[in-house]
């Protein structure tokens, strides 16, 4: 599998990752051929990730996670993350209990590269 750089913005604050326009563009890309067979929806304009199923019957994919790479420009630091961790439920969003998004959504800061 080819390895993919995007960027990412890391709110301590909340559990998710926010991802510019173009590099949200390429990961929901990834996402929806890698889990084609189970009913994931992606909408670009309205920034996520979903599943028509509750988190627990979501099938992660065994072989995939995120690497980030958290940097201060004298020392980085990898972080992985394997999918199932970035699995939530649609509760936490006011939607239906039957429903599961993936914690990775579009920024709507616009600019690639700065954080």
């Amino acid at each position: 599998m080819m390895e993919k750089h995007i960027f990412v913005d890391i709110d301590p604050g909340v559990p998710y990752i926010y991802v510019p326009d173009e590099d949200f563009a390429v990961l929901i890309a990834d996402l929806s051929k890698s889990y084609f067979d189970q009913g994931l929806k992606c909408v670009f304009n309205d920034n996520y990730c979903k599943f028509f199923e509750t988190c627990s019957n979501v099938r992660p994919l065994s072989d995939r996670e995120f690497t980030v790479t958290v940097t201060d420009g004298d020392s980085s630091y990898n972080m992985k993350i394997h999918h199932k961790d970035l699995f939530i439920p649609g509760e936490a969003f006011g939607d239906l209990p039957e429903t599961c998004y993936i914690g990775i959504f579009r920024s709507e800061i616009n600019f690639a590269n700065t954080y």
